[in-house]
């Protein structure tokens, strides 16, 4: 009687333990489940054809700008003095346009260095989130580093498309969200990441408001262009010419006006990576959204630059 209830007792101890093991290990198992990257690569790749497309409408407005400089240089001989650049004495490899009579050219130029700088941030933050949610290994101290280089880049690009963000601190990833990367870093558990991206959304609205902003000056400067340039053929009575212009105007209206629908996208799609964190099942629809309309912009260039 006795060696039975004994026999039970172990049985039952030892069946215990077995359910504790196996319930240890399945939480193990999910706190550092495997993530799919795929929704992190789709992503990425979205940003990098933002880049290539942003940089190929400023292109157009770059030569927009060059054509009519080049009118008013025919008109006025010292307005070519707009064109000598200047020193920048806070970098020995760096230029300035001159600061009271700066050529239209050199300004667009300038602008569309900070547009890509915004740009070039946004591909190295889309590409640290794949790194983040991949295998590879990444130590707390390279995070750091790269997390710091991204914060930098989209400061320089507020200052070069000269805005002032909606509040003092520029960045690509917040404090709070630097914090639960490094806590997802340590223990790989799939809701620090999931924080780390919603903690940082504020921070990708104001970047792609920035963008958006870029797209909306482009599209002043263009107008104003546009008004002179519509002007002077008018009084011409040059038909062709002027239609021809108007044709052009149109397209590169609907280039600026699509770029700026992407960078509106842009931050629903980086809340659907936090998404797809939380449900294998959910949909990618922005994220190729924003990828379509950026391969748009880029054949709405083509076409432009072939009716040239």
């Amino acid at each position: 009687m006795y060696s039975s209830l004994y026999l039970r007792s172990r049985v039952f101890r030892l069946g215990l333990w077995l359910v504790c093991i196996t319930l240890i290990c399945v939480l193990a198992s999910g706190c550092a489940a495997k993530i799919k990257t795929d929704p992190f690569k789709a992503y990425a790749d979205a940003n990098r054809k933002l880049q290539d497309s942003a940089d190929d409408s400023l292109k157009i407005a770059y030569d927009w700008s060059v054509s009519s400089y080049s009118r008013s240089v025919q008109t006025s001989k010292d307005a070519i003095m707009g064109l000598m650049l200047m020193p920048d004495e806070k970098d020995p490899f760096g230029w300035k346009a001159p600061e009271k009579k700066s050529a239209l050219p050199l300004k667009v130029a300038s602008f569309r260095g900070g547009v890509n700088r915004l740009n070039s941030s946004l591909v190295q933050y889309a590409d640290l989130l794949m790194q983040l949610a991949s295998d590879e290994i990444i130590s707390s101290k390279q995070f750091e580093q790269m997390a710091g280089d991204l914060n930098s880049g989209v400061k320089s690009a507020f200052s070069s498309i000269g805005q002032s963000p909606g509040n003092s601190k520029v960045a690509l990833f917040s404090s709070a969200a630097m914090t639960a990367a490094q806590q997802y870093l340590e223990s790989k558990r799939k809701s620090h990441l999931i924080e780390a991206l919603r903690s940082n959304q504020k921070e990708v609205e104001s970047a792609a408001g920035l963008g958006k902003e870029a797209a909306r000056i482009l599209a002043a400067v263009i107008r104003q262009e546009y008004n002179d340039e519509s002007a002077e053929l008018a009084r011409k009575a040059s038909v062709e010419p002027l239609l021809k212009l108007d044709d052009r105007y149109v397209a590169q209206l609907q280039i600026l006006r699509t770029l700026h629908d992407a960078y509106d996208q842009l931050p629903v799609a980086h809340q659907q990576l936090s998404s797809s964190l939380e449900s294998e099942s959910s949909q990618l629809g922005q994220i190729q959204a924003l990828y379509e309309n950026a391969l748009r912009i880029q054949h709405l260039c083509a076409d432009l630059t072939k009716t040239k």
